[in-house]
């Protein structure tokens, strides 16, 4: 949400290591209700030790240290879970139909007439 001139902030958190030159986009709709993207460029240098949030900067900084995790947040679907099950049931499959084969091959002796 906006305040009445239309002004807006919100917190943005950078994993650490992600560095280089990068946009933010912010979107939403206007009071007309056309679709709106603001952008901005950044770019994000390495930086090593506690950083140091200004109250009142770019952004809602609370002030402050704050630490970094290091670690990315996990995005998606578990998909190499999902392949492998995948190729559990196709595997089942296969040997299904291979011992089928097999059963009707020991059941019928060669030379037998399975129509009548």
């Amino acid at each position: 949400m906006t305040d009445g001139s239309g002004a807006f902030s919100i917190p943005v958190t950078v994993p650490a290591g992600y560095t280089g030159s990068h946009t933010l986009v912010a979107s939403g709709v206007d009071s007309t209700g056309t679709p709106r993207f603001l952008t901005l460029g950044v770019d994000i240098v390495e930086h090593t030790g506690p950083l140091r949030a200004e109250p009142g900067g770019h952004g809602a900084a609370t002030g402050g240290d704050v630490s970094a995790s290091g670690t990315l947040a996990v995005t998606g679907d578990p998909i190499s879970s999902i392949a492998m099950f995948g190729l559990c049931l196709l595997l089942a499959g296969f040997a299904f139909v291979t011992l089928a084969r097999l059963r009707f091959a020991v059941d019928v002796p060669a030379g037998t007439d399975e129509t009548a």
